[in-house]
C-alpha cells in the first residue's frame, strides 16, 4: 500500500498510527489463528480419546486434523514475525 492510499484511511493519518493500527490488525488475527488452532487441537483431543481408539491405525480423520493443525502453527509463526518487524518499524520512530 502506498503512502497517498494509508493517509486516505481514517485510521492511518500518519505512519506511526498506520503501523499501530497494523499492529492491532496482526493481533486480532494472531487471536483468530489461536482460536481456529485450539478448536483443532480440542477435535484432535476427543478424537484421540474416544473408545477403540487405536494411535497406530493412522486415521485419516486424525492426520488431517494433524495437518490442519501444523497449517495453523505455521501460519500463526508467519504473523507473529508480522508483528515484530511492524513492532520494530513503530520502534525507529519513537526513537
Amino acid at each position: 500500500m502506498t503512502y497517498s492510499q494509508r493517509s486516505t484511511h481514517p485510521a492511518a493519518s500518519s505512519d506511526i498510527t498506520y503501523l499501530e493500527y497494523q499492529i492491532g490488525r496482526v493481533k486480532d488475527d494472531i487471536e483468530a489463528i489461536r482460536t481456529v488452532q485450539e478448536d483443532y487441537e480440542a477435535k484432535l483431543t476427543l478424537l484421540r480419546a474416544e473408545p477403540g481408539y487405536d494411535p497406530s491405525a493412522g486415521s485419516p480423520v486424525e492426520q488431517d486434523l494433524q495437518d490442519k493443525l501444523a497449517a495453523q502453527r505455521e501460519i500463526l509463526n508467519n504473523v507473529i514475525q508480522q508483528r515484530v518487524e511492524l513492532e520494530a518499524e513503530l520502534a525507529k520512530y519513537e526513537d
